[in-house]
Order: C-alpha cells, then structure tokens, then sequence
C-alpha cells in the first residue's frame, strides 16, 4: 500500500487534558511585510508619489531657475508645475510593476536569508509560546513576554520592540477557531490582543524605541 503524502494545511491542535495549540507552517513575504513596514506593505501609494513630487520639484525649480532669473515668473511657475505634474502622473502608473519588481528581490532575499519558507513548529500553551525553525528553539514565557498583538491577518507576540514571533491568521479553519485561540492565550497570558501599534511603527520606526 503507498504511503499517503503529507498534507500542505497546517496543523492545529488543542487538546483537554494538555492545553496548547500547535502549528506547523512557512512565513509568508507578505508576513515580514507587514511586520517590516509601517504601511503594512511595499510603496505605499500616498508616500511614494509625494516623494516623487518632492524630488520632481526640486529637479524643476533647478532646471527653470533660470526663467524666474529672467523675470519670466508665469512661464516659470507654468514648467515647473507642468514637470511636478508630468512626474506625479507617471510614479502613479508605474507604481504597480515599481511593487511587482521591489517585491520580487526583497522575496529574493528573505529567501536566501531563510526567512520564508522554511518550516516552523509552533506551541502555545498555558507556559509559554515556543517557535522552533531550522534547528533553534525560541521559548518565552508569558511574563516575559512584551506585548500582544492583533490585526486582521496576524497575531503577534513581541519578545522586544523589535524581536516578535508571528502566528498568521490564515491557518485558522474557521472565526470559531481563532476566537477560541484569542480567548485562551488572553486568559494564559493574562491580558488581551491589542491593536498592531508595534508592527505598524515598522522596522525604522521600532529601531528608535528602547528595548
């Protein structure tokens, strides 16, 4: 008889006599995104053509300085907002294959990092929430623990302002589920989720808060 292959669907698992859940999983590029960047995703649209702009009107007032020299102040102000304008439009129009490209070699480099998909083992029970993945085992103890997070895709449990140990919502087979997971690390942990105030500061703004 041939040997069933494993599934791909992450296991869960919380049992009565042993209370703890457990997952077997891979982190996801869209995991460290939302974790590295306050915007919870690459080239935020606003931020990204305001700085085109901001770039775009400093090369313009350079370019056509000498207009404003010559006292042609409407033809200056005309090209200078016709340059800004002619860049803005096009940052947005590229702004989708910019993401494409920009998520294609930071995907690239996680992966050679081994930070996505590398199998992970996950345990959470009434002591502590445990991480092992290629080799090394990372355990805190709910005391130790320095804060506890929610979004719509991801539970966060901080070891620091910057170290955190992501559990993705995605496993969760059902909102049943994954209220009966929230209610039990609330009541192990001995407060609840809060809003994702650490993961939205981002990498940068995190780096600049005490440990």
């Amino acid at each position: 008889m041939s040997e069933r292959p494993a599934s791909p669907v992450p296991k869960i698992w919380k049992s009565e006599d042993e209370p703890a859940f457990g997952k077997s999983f891979e982190l996801e590029l869209d995991d460290h995104i939302a974790v590295d960047y306050a915007s919870g995703r690459l080239l935020p649209a606003g931020l990204t053509v305001g700085a085109v702009m901001f770039v775009a009107l400093f090369v313009a007032l350079i370019l056509y300085f000498d207009r404003w020299q010559a006292g042609e102040g409407g033809a200056f102000a005309l090209h200078v907002t016709g340059f800004v304008a002619l860049f803005a439009l096009a940052s947005a129009l590229l702004l989708k294959p910019a993401r494409r490209l920009v998520r294609h070699f930071y995907g690239r480099h996680l992966k050679k990092l081994g930070a996505i998909e590398t199998p992970i083992e996950s345990t959470i029970d009434k002591d502590a929430v445990s991480f092992i993945a290629r080799g090394q085992t990372i355990t805190c103890p709910w005391e130790s623990l320095h804060a506890l997070e929610e979004d719509e895709g991801t539970f966060y449990f901080w070891l620091s302002t910057r170290s955190v140990l992501p559990w993705p919502a995605r496993i969760f087979a059902s909102e049943q589920e994954r209220q009966a997971f929230r209610d039990s690390v609330e009541k192990w942990a001995g407060r609840p989720f809060g809003p994702p105030a650490l993961a939205r500061l981002g990498e940068r703004g995190r780096a600049n808060l005490p440990d």
